[in-house]
């Protein structure tokens, strides 16, 4: 596109038009380019979250966007509300920096309005606000989470990309982060070895208890004196049978309802 100042053969009745050739029958044309430089985003702030808005737009604009911020653009002299609405009419897109302040202030929220309207608005949270209405409906771009500057501006130019966030490489299956599916051979070795533990408790105590009996019963069919002590002793060698007999018993109804209880998982 080019501005062409067009002049008559006679130097007079000069017009400039906008056409698309560098030649025409009647006149002598000069060229010059137009400036048409595209406007990516207008920063739309509050006084209060000024040093967000400028980290936003410088990264933006190393980033190889073109930005307008109110802190740069807006000269002495100027007409503040035709900046903003020239700025606001002209930009793809429109970055709100959004915290409680810029919730409260009037003229953010008309800016806010006016982008919403259009379509192109991107807010930037800064600091936690509750977006309530219809507000909450539009996705947005949260740094408030972020201590480092580093994954803030990652987080920023992620959410700001216009192509799809899909990964590089192929997701990892689900199924395999899922726990394994519960056996029974654990518990088949392991109460096989605890029922041989009962077996051994069982047979000791019946031994003992046996052979006490067996002594008590000779010492009677013999015929020799049994003392007082010596009828202790072989009560409590017959008791200790007996406990280590009850002992294995009581371990095995243990080890018998674990197992059920487990067969039914």
């Amino acid at each position: 596109m080019y501005v062409v100042d067009l002049i008559s053969s006679a130097g007079s009745n000069a017009v400039s038009k906008i056409i698309d050739t560098h030649r025409h029958p009647r006149f002598t044309i000069r060229c010059r380019r137009l400036n048409t430089v595209r406007i990516s985003f207008f920063i739309s702030y509050t006084a209060h979250d000024v040093h967000w808005a400028e980290w936003i737009a410088w990264n933006l604009e190393q980033s190889g966007f073109q930005c307008v911020i109110q802190a740069w653009d807006f000269k002495a002299g100027k007409n503040f509300v035709q900046e903003m609405q020239k700025a606001l009419s002209s930009a793809e897109r429109v970055l709100a920096v959004v915290s409680p302040h810029y919730m409260e202030s009037r003229y953010a929220r008309d800016e806010w309005a006016a982008a919403y309207a259009k379509g192109n608005l991107v807010p930037v949270v800064v600091s936690p606000v509750a977006l309530d209405g219809l507000d909450s409906a539009i996705v947005y771009i949260d740094l408030s989470k972020f201590q480092e500057e580093e994954a803030a501006l990652q987080a920023l130019l992620t959410g700001l990309a216009l192509t799809r966030r899909k990964p590089p490489g192929p997701p990892s299956f689900p199924g395999l982060d899922r726990p394994p599916f519960p056996t029974l051979s654990p518990v088949t070795v392991s109460t096989s070895t605890e029922r041989t533990s009962r077996s051994k408790w069982i047979a000791l105590g019946g031994a003992v208890a046996v052979l006490t009996w067996l002594v008590s019963i000779s010492f009677y069919v013999l015929g020799w004196p049994l003392r007082l002590k010596d009828v202790v002793a072989v009560a409590v060698v017959c008791l200790l049978g007996l406990c280590l007999v009850v002992l294995g018993v009581r371990q095995g109804i243990s080890i018998s309802t674990a197992w059920k209880g487990k067969t039914r998982l």
